[in-house]
């Protein structure tokens, strides 16, 4: 839990003070029709993240196993005018299987159909969603960006010397058995005016045209680092400096075929730093109070 506000320069940084601190939209898609296998450890991250944002004092939508005509129905109700829901913070998170169709990234539905996350994030820009308009927007893709593995650039010898370089990660049954829990992958006037798209930061799990890994028992490396890493610093270290922390740490992971991962984000007009401020809000009178 924050003890204080970051003493920052208010117009470098998010305003993120208030009660309603933040509205999540979790979108978790675990079960598919054939070819496409089952996401078997989604689930651990979908409550992590959870547990994550309820402590953080932030109201949490999910959605589980939705086709593509559900994801829009439900981005596009997210990302509606509602009063109630006016916060300081908007995150989205999408976790599924994913490609590239006709050089468009794609977030897979439970039937194989593909929706352009070009599609998603125009809905969180300024015309088309006035509730968070100014205010930071944050999307997170759990899910492959292509086929293409990302194999480490020295391969480690063989088995026995994987299984005793820390830097290699199996899950507790791989070490046992031959097959069994492997790392999986996840594939005018004076107006006040503004930009169409400003004020979004998307972050992604992986490179362009890359496989993402996901641990069938301890979850995916990059939704498992978000959580770890803002757990551990949300109290007092912007945004960008954990998502930078995040991938140093998914540098020391390799699976057992010695494929490895690389996140990125790519900034929108994200030009603040964006500060969550766990547990203490400012009330009407300008004094600091803690969330009960």
């Amino acid at each position: 839990m924050a003890k204080k506000f970051p003493n920052t320069n208010c117009d470098n940084t998010y305003d993120t003070k208030s009660m309603k601190r933040g509205q999540v939209l979790i979108i978790n898609n675990k079960f598919f029709n054939p070819p496409h296998k089952v996401r078997t450890g989604s689930e651990i991250d979908l409550k992590c993240l959870r547990e994550l944002f309820k402590q953080m004092h932030m109201e949490v939508e999910f959605h589980e196993d939705l086709d593509k005509s559900q994801m829009e129905q439900v981005i596009l109700q997210f990302a509606k005018f509602d009063a109630y829901k006016i916060s300081d913070i908007c995150i989205i998170v999408i976790m599924s299987h994913g490609t590239e169709r006709e050089k468009e990234q794609v977030v897979l539905d439970r039937y194989g159909q593909g929706l352009k996350t070009s599609w998603i994030e125009d809905q969180f820009n300024n015309v088309n969603c006035t509730l968070f308009s100014g205010k930071p927007k944050v999307l997170l893709y759990q899910l492959c960006r292509g086929k293409q593995p990302d194999f480490a650039t020295t391969k480690i010898k063989d088995k026995e010397d994987a299984t005793n370089d820390p830097n290699v990660v199996f899950t507790e049954t791989d070490r046992n058995q031959n097959n069994a829990g492997l790392v999986e992958t996840d594939s005018g006037l004076i107006f006040q005016t503004e930009r169409r798209l400003e004020d979004m930061l998307v972050g992604y799990a992986t490179q362009r045209g890359r496989q993402a890994h996901r641990d069938p028992i301890l979850g995916s490396w990059y939704i498992q680092l978000i959580c770890e890493v803002l757990m551990e610093k949300a109290h007092d270290t912007q945004l960008i400096e954990m998502l930078n922390e995040v991938d140093r740490k998914m540098k020391m992971l390799s699976s057992q075929d010695y494929t490895m991962q690389t996140s990125s984000y790519t900034s929108n007009g994200f030009n603040k730093s964006l500060y969550f401020n766990p547990g203490i809000y400012l009330d009407a009178s300008g004094n600091v109070q803690k969330f009960i």
